[in-house]
Order: structure tokens, then sequence, then C-alpha cells
């Protein structure tokens, strides 16, 4: 992505880095940071970073008290560059945006990022329009695993000679994912916490919380109930019968997974859009790792598992222009 955002640094759109949390959106900003400094030549004084997730910060008015503090401390010449890092704990940051936006064109660039699509989408284009460009990022697919641990498929002979490694990471991948920490933390244990403690902060905090759910068991049971049952087909009425929630309840807690970032839901492929809403879905879950850390696995498992796999890898293809996925 940061090919992609590269493109986009000289004009005015404040952008947007969108995707679950720990998928490494902080790391991407200080790669943009540090290709402002290392190859455009920005002077580090004209770069203000605001993390808006930090518990010891003041959310209230966060980011003009910020920028009021950096030009107490900085005196700095020509454009500057203001990062927002999971912008949304902030209230009223859009308000905030639009006004430096509109204000100062050209003088200020701004970047920022957040967990949630439809808040930060919504928000974005109600008040926004026509002021930013937003990018996705997903924890690593498993071409981007390979890339990771430092196997390269050039071509078709590369897949024969490696054939028993790349099977080694495959089990690995789908055993633990594509998280970033966790694909380079050597110890398995430590694995198996973390993803724990991401599964625990993307479902209480980015979906409970964040929406004011109280029934928090039924969601969380609803959450298990896909993670264990991924690549199958949903009828969200017998759901809800099962989970004795009602369905307006089933398809509302689904849509806050998949806002989150947690799952994606697939509609059946047809032609007729009535058709596409009335059949059954698909759901699919952002990383293996996380399924497996909630979902019990069985051998009768591993299919829908794969097709998971190749699902997140097609979705992840779709996220980088031509030039950009070649690349990769």
């Amino acid at each position: 992505l940061l090919g992609d955002i590269k493109r986009w640094i000289e004009r005015k759109e404040i952008i947007t880095i969108l995707g679950v949390r720990r998928a490494g959106k902080t790391t991407l900003l200080f790669e943009i940071i540090s290709y402002l400094i290392n190859t455009k030549k920005i002077p580090s004084e004209n770069i203000l970073f605001i993390k808006a997730d930090d518990e010891r910060a003041d959310k209230e008015d966060l980011i003009n008290k910020a920028i009021d503090e950096y030009f107490k401390w900085r005196s700095p010449n020509g454009r500057i560059f203001i990062f927002i890092d999971e912008v949304q704990e902030i209230d009223e940051w859009q308000r905030v945006l639009k006004r430096i936006y509109d204000l100062e064109q050209g003088k200020r660039k701004i970047f920022i990022s957040g967990s949630n699509s439809s808040f930060l989408k919504a928000e974005l284009s109600y008040l926004l329009t026509g002021r930013f460009a937003y990018f996705e990022l997903f924890p690593f697919s498993f071409r981007e695993f390979l890339i990771a641990k430092g196997v390269k498929i050039k071509n078709e002979n590369d897949l024969l000679r490696l054939r028993n490694q790349i099977r080694r990471n495959l089990i690995e991948y789908i055993s633990f994912g594509g998280f970033p920490e966790i694909v380079l933390e050597p110890d398995e244990q430590r694995k198996e916490e973390l993803l724990r403690f991401y599964f625990d902060s993307i479902l209480f905090r980015d979906v409970a919380k964040r929406k004011n759910i109280r029934n928090i068991d039924k969601i969380t049971k609803l959450t298990e109930w896909y993670l264990q049952n991924i690549a199958s087909s949903v009828n969200f009425s017998n759901l809800g019968k099962f989970l004795e929630l009602t369905t307006d309840s089933v398809v509302e807690y689904s849509r806050y997974l998949e806002e989150a970032y947690l799952i994606f839901i697939i509609n059946l492929f047809a032609y007729s859009l009535k058709k596409q809403f009335i059949n059954p879905k698909k759901v699919y879950c952002i990383d293996p790792g996380i399924r497996r850390i909630v979902g019990f696995v069985f051998s009768e498992d591993v299919g829908r598992i794969y097709e998971n796999t190749v699902l997140i890898e097609l979705k992840s293809c779709l996220l980088y222009t031509s030039d950009a996925a070649d690349e990769l």
C-alpha cells in the first residue's frame, strides 16, 4: 500500500488507512514518515504524530490541543504533515479535520488511521466529501506471509522446488495467521496469547463498547458460531432461533463484526440483487489464527480453512493497484 499512497502525498486529500487492529496501520504510518524524511527530505520538525488511542491522552479537543502545543515548540517552514493514529477515539474529529482542510488547503497534509470501516467511511463521506482517499490494510495473506518468512517464489519451478517448505509454512499460517507481530514472534505460547488478546480487543473494544452493546453474551456466542463455521452457508433467521436472538439483531450484530474487520459476509453470486439478499450468505474470518483460537478445529474443517485462506488472498489482491500487485 505504501506504493499506492506515495502517489497521493502531493495531493491535498486526507489519506485514510483502515483495517483491523494490529494489522500494521501504525507501522505503515511510520513508513510514510520515513519516506517523507529520507526520500522527500521533509524536515522532521514538519511532522506531527498524534496517537489518539493512548490512554494517557485527554481526548477532548485532542487534535486542536496537540497542534497548538506543536507550534509552541516548533517553527516549521513549508508544508506540515499531520498523522493521527486511531482517529475514531477522538470525538468530533471529522469536523476538526474538515476545518483544517478547508482553511489550510495545501499547507497541511493529513494522514489518519482507524479500525472501524463503516464508522469512518460513513463519517468521511458525510462531512468530508471529496476531501479524502482511503486505503484498507489487512493482516498478511499467505503470499505476504511467505515473503515475511523469506520464501520468494518467482515462477513455477520455485513452487516445485520449495513445495515442502511452502507446505510447512501453510500449516503455520492456518494455525497462527498473518498478524505481523505474531508472524515475527518465535514463541508459540506467546503467539496463542497474542491471538487471544487481539480477539478480545476487537470484540469487546471495537464492537461491544463502541456500539454500546449490553448483551455481551449473545454477540460473543454469535461471533464464536461464525468462527467455528467459517465458509459455511448462514441463514440469519435460523441462526437467530438457534441463539435466541431476533433476525434483526443477528443482522445488526453481524454488520458490527464486519465493520470491525473481524468477518466478511459474502452474498451468493446472482445477477439479481433480490436473490443475493434473500439467499444464505457465507461468512469468512479476517485471519485463520483468530479463527483457530476461538473455534474448535476438526479434520473436516480443513477444506473450509483453505477456502478462507483463498478468500483472504483474493481480497488482499483487490487492495493493490496493478503496479503494486506486480511488485508484491
